[in-house]
């Protein structure tokens, strides 16, 4: 299971950083959107060997690093409709999903 930090409540967003970053750096820039907007589930994500995500040995490439995403993903938002927001190597990785 991947690091991450819930907040608030509602349709879940599904927030991916960029290359050498974490999930604090997207909680800096997007929370202050998010305080005039209600309803919104935030899901900040470390991705493995970022942040507080231990490196997983087996990732080689950015399709297994897509693997990983999507096992947090199918094991945290079984059968959930969710929005993602990404930036930079997240947003590589979003748009494969």
């Amino acid at each position: 299971m991947l690091h991450h930090l819930l907040i608030g409540y509602g349709r879940p967003l599904l927030i991916l950083h960029g290359s050498t970053l974490d999930q604090r750096h997207m909680m800096e820039s997007l929370e202050p959107v998010f305080d005039a907007l209600v309803g919104r589930k935030r899901i900040y994500v470390d991705m493995p060997g970022h942040g507080k995500s231990p490196p997983q040995e087996g990732i080689k490439t950015n399709i297994d690093l897509l693997a990983a995403v999507l096992s947090f993903v199918n094991a945290f938002l079984p059968d959930d409709r969710f929005g993602i927001v990404a930036e930079s190597w997240g947003s590589y990785i979003a748009r494969r999903m």
